[in-house]
């Protein structure tokens, strides 16, 4: 990919966290939703009926999503899957975590750890390696949800985007986001991927 041009700015109501498993979405979706004091929505809640265990079908799924999207302001936590994306066409701004590999898998392990004594999570421990090896496969697989299909999403539909990679480049833009609260600024980040 080429070096992303900066966002212009644009309306702070939709927008869609992206990334891999462990990459922090969930992190930076709550800290969005505090400071802009926007609804925030995970879909692994659209996802499953009981957190990890029990799936919706794709139509339900397509449901909520759609009950989402008709409100006028939304954060979404998502991995970019087929039955979510309609949500990234629609997002004012889409912020892609690009985190580095060993961060990801560490932030699994250290989630698993912290939630394996909740009975609202049903995650067994071989779970875990289930994400690790969907969090590795995520750089050069073919899934819709993997770098290259996603990449080519976004361009092909000329998606707002900005692509944050490091613990610096997400403090900058959280910075800049609780200064200029309702826009972005002009210049968000130039990255490489």
């Amino acid at each position: 990919m080429k070096q992303q041009t900066p966002v212009q700015k644009v309306n702070l109501k939709k927008i869609y966290v992206l990334g891999p498993t462990g990459s922090g979405k969930s992190t930076l979706t709550k800290k969005l939703s505090k400071i802009l004091k926007i609804t925030s929505y995970d879909m692994d809640d659209v996802r499953f009926i009981k957190k990890f265990t029990k799936v919706r079908s794709v139509v339900q799924r397509k449901e909520l999503v759609n009950k989402i999207l008709k409100k006028e302001k939304w954060i979404i936590d998502a991995r970019g899957t087929d039955w979510d994306r309609p949500a990234m066409l629609k997002a004012d701004l889409i912020i892609w975590l690009l985190t580095p590999f060993y961060k990801r898998v560490f932030r699994v392990i250290k989630r698993f750890i912290q939630r394996r004594n909740n009975p609202a999570f049903e995650e067994k421990f071989i779970d875990v390696f289930s994400l690790i090896k969907y969090t590795l496969k995520f750089r050069f697989g073919k899934k819709a949800t993997s770098f290259k299909p996603t990449k080519d999403f976004l361009q092909k539909n000329n998606l707002k985007h900005i692509i944050i990679k490091t613990n610096f480049q997400l403090t900058s833009f959280l910075k800049k986001i609780k200064k200029n609260k309702q826009q972005t600024p002009k210049q968000v980040f130039k990255t490489a991927v």
